[in-house]
């Protein structure tokens, strides 16, 4: 076989794999976009982070992340991590063991969500609502929570110094009863990625944050735990 033979086999083969390539990019996203809500639910907890990120551009187009056509899905492991979804409506979903981390959720509505054990790590969530939110074992190390309305969430209390651990490290904080402070230095080396906190953050128990927040009072003793 010549090499001129030998070139133009490798040419077609390689049109060959980019047309099927293409063919099947576009396959993905004619089945997205025809596809009905549970299609696009289905892939949205989906390990294919493009069949992911396709689902969701579907649904911002839609306008379904936001009018609560979304409410009460069943997206558990889900992996959004770094995707946005500002503003999104999301009461009521499954978000079991879900990747947050980096995400931004700034003003999500995440009511009666179950978000136990999610990876909030470093995920924005500057006024979002997260009342009646399940948050058991959820991983908040570096979220930011200013503005939250966590009024009536459900957090283990063992979580809460963690969570609490950006303000109480420059403001001190009081546990059973004791005032204590540290030098921020301290803390930086102690916590490097603290959750962030300010006075329109709504605690679990309705109180808005403040310096004189006491960590072991602010959150409600539900049934079960």
């Amino acid at each position: 076989m010549s090499y001129k033979m030998k070139a133009d086999r490798l040419a077609v083969t390689w049109e060959a794999n980019m047309l099927f390539s293409f063919g099947t990019e576009m396959v993905g996203w004619l089945g997205a976009y025809l596809g009905g809500k549970e299609h696009l639910i289905k892939q949205l907890r989906g390990r294919d982070r493009a069949a992911v990120e396709r689902a969701l551009a579907i649904c911002v187009k839609r306008g379904w992340l936001y009018d609560g056509r979304l409410q009460g899905a069943v997206l558990a492991g889900a992996n959004w991590q770094a995707l946005t979804l500002r503003r999104a409506a999301l009461q009521d979903v499954d978000l079991y063991r879900a990747n947050l981390s980096s995400t931004d959720l700034r003003n999500a509505n995440f009511n009666s969500a179950n978000l136990t054990l999610a990876n909030l790590r470093n995920a924005n969530l500057s006024y979002a609502s997260l009342q009646a939110t399940f948050l058991w074992g959820a991983d908040l190390r570096g979220a930011n929570l200013t503005g939250a309305d966590l009024r009536g969430a459900f957090i283990d209390r063992g979580d809460l110094p963690r969570a609490l651990e950006t303000f109480a490290r420059v403001h001190g904080f009081t546990l059973g009863g004791r005032r204590f402070q540290m030098d921020p230095l301290e803390w930086d080396r102690a916590f490097p990625n603290g959750t962030l906190f300010d006075e329109n953050t709504i605690l679990p128990d309705g109180r808005a944050w403040s310096t004189s927040v006491s960590l072991d009072e602010c959150i409600p003793v539900h049934r079960g735990q």
